[in-house]
């Protein structure tokens, strides 16, 4: 997939036909470039999904075990008093 780009030059021609002087021009442009820097890309966003898939499924597996184990200390405590 291709990356977006941002034609600067038919940017800053808008602002100007739009009543900006070039030094408005350049300090807008300035900040959309700074901004793009630091956006995420969809890679980003797929491999910040995939390490929360994982970090779920370890928490599930640690809920589960735990379930079990006291579900097991229950039944042990009631086999032990024979209340079974």
């Amino acid at each position: 997939m291709a990356a977006s780009t941002f034609d600067t030059l038919a940017a800053a021609d808008e602002l100007r036909d739009a009543g900006f002087d070039d030094k408005q021009v350049r300090a807008i442009i300035d900040v959309h470039r700074r901004a793009g820097e630091h956006l995420a890309t969809k890679a980003d966003l797929k491999a910040e999904l995939k390490a929360l898939e994982g970090r779920l499924y370890r928490a599930l597996w640690i809920q589960g075990t735990g379930i079990v184990l006291v579900v097991g200390t229950f039944i042990a405590i009631a086999a032990a008093l024979r209340l079974f």
